[in-house]
C-alpha cells in the first residue's frame, strides 16, 4: 500500500518537473572523424616534465600536490565562510 503510494508521488514530481536539459540533434562526419582517430599515432603527446631523476620527480609531484591540496582547501572554506552568512 504505501509503496503505491510512494510510486505515485514519485510519478506525480516526475511528470510535473520540466527537463533540465534538452536534447540536441548533432551531425557529425565519422568518417572523417574515423580518418583523424587512425592519424593519433603521427601525433604524439608533448613531454610535460622531463625528470632528472626519481628524486626530483617524486619531489616536484610532491610540491604540486601540495599546491593543488591548499588550492581545493581554500576553496572549500571560501565556500563554507559564503554559505555561513
Amino acid at each position: 500500500m504505501i509503496f503505491s503510494y510512494l510510486f505515485d508521488l514519485f510519478f506525480l514530481i516526475v511528470s510535473v518537473q520540466k527537463p533540465l536539459f534538452k536534447l540536441c540533434k548533432t551531425n557529425f562526419d565519422m568518417a572523417e572523424i574515423k580518418a583523424e582517430e587512425e592519424d593519433y599515432a603521427n601525433y604524439p603527446l608533448p613531454i610535460a616534465y622531463d625528470f632528472k631523476s626519481v628524486d626530483a620527480r617524486e619531489r616536484i609531484l610532491y610540491m604540486n600536490y601540495n599546491r593543488v591540496k591548499a588550492d581545493v582547501d581554500s576553496l572549500i572554506l571560501e565556500v563554507e565562510q559564503e554559505f555561513k552568512k
